[in-house]
């Protein structure tokens, strides 16, 4: 399993990313947000997408990663 991070400051919307994957990735297994505003300076949300292919990872990398 390959894991992306998005950070809130990387993606406004990850339910946007979620629709994206689900629609062309084949290999996309899902999402888990999790609150991190406590921890991080920087972010209040992590979300983590989990893909079976890194081709598909590297995809939805290029496209969500920085897409603020």
């Amino acid at each position: 399993m390959i894991e992306v991070y998005l950070d809130d400051s990387d993606c406004k919307n990850f339910a946007a990313a979620d629709r994206w994957a689900r629609d062309c990735c084949a290999s996309y297994r899902g999402v888990t947000v999790c609150d991190i505003h406590e921890f991080s300076p920087v972010a209040d949300e992590l979300a983590v997408y989990r893909f079976e292919s890194s081709a598909d990872a590297a995809f939805f990398t290029m496209t969500w990663k920085g897409a603020a």
